[in-house]
């Protein structure tokens, strides 16, 4: 089963999908790779919007996905809402950020900002969880791991309940595999996503990028791998 863990398709919500046309066309794509399931996480930020003017803003326009699709005859995976909510120093002071978990998960997407790691980013992923009873997904993590010293990374890793989003692009960095070939084989739970924004820049992984991950997972964590993440990650996403 194909799970495009992370994507920006919605209709107008944010720096994604600007309109319904766009979105159905990124809709083709995906069905074009196969994606079974695709999860919505357009980027929430805790001072802009409170989560439940955000919830509803997010419903109506798949929504207007939904019945855009079927209007067309158009196939669509099943759609999961979620949200890739931005870390903040005040983000802790958020009420109701449980709402912003992936669909009937305790899974909530955080984005780490473009800078060095500090200690509120610590205090605020190990207080989602023992504030809000969330699980926190570090959103590509492959984008900070250059800027997260060892010690910093270690502790990180000792947050209860922590897992990482790896976009599909990261197989194509090192390091990134380094790291995340180590925390699939200590047991973290590990997603993949797009993180597609359009249909030309940061569009959805078409077939050969998937048929790449595939092999990878499979010559480096063992033939069965693909298989058993794959229900792994539908455990984790409720999906039966």
């Amino acid at each position: 089963m194909r799970i495009d863990f992370h994507t920006h398709i919605l209709p107008g919500v944010d720096d994604g999908a600007q309109n319904v046309d766009t979105s159905l066309r990124m809709l083709q794509m995906m069905v074009e790779s196969q994606v079974d399931i695709l999860i919505a996480t357009p980027h929430y930020f805790s001072l802009d919007e409170k989560p439940g003017d955000f919830c509803r803003r997010i419903q109506d326009a798949a929504q207007r996905l939904q019945e855009a699709s079927e209007e067309n005859g158009q196939t669509m995976p099943r759609l999961i809402l979620g949200a890739e909510v931005y870390v903040e120093r005040n983000l802790l002071l958020t009420e109701d950020l449980d709402m912003l978990c992936i669909g009937d998960t305790d899974l909530l997407l955080l984005e780490l900002p473009v800078s060095e790691y500090q200690e509120w980013m610590h205090t605020v992923l190990s207080g989602v969880t023992t504030i809000y009873g969330v699980r926190p997904v570090i959103a590509h993590v492959e984008r900070f791991l250059s800027r997260i010293s060892k010690n910093d990374l270690a502790r990180m890793l000792e947050i209860p309940g922590i897992c990482f989003q790896f976009n599909h692009t990261a197989f194509s960095n090192s390091k990134a595999m380094t790291f995340m070939k180590r925390i699939m084989k200590e047991g973290y739970p590990v997603f993949f996503g797009s993180d597609c924004h359009g249909v030309s820049d940061r569009c959805p992984t078409n077939p050969a990028g998937y048929e790449t991950i595939g092999k990878w997972l499979m010559k480096k964590m063992g033939k069965d791998f693909p298989e058993r993440l794959s229900w792994v990650q539908c455990c984790e996403l409720k999906i039966e």
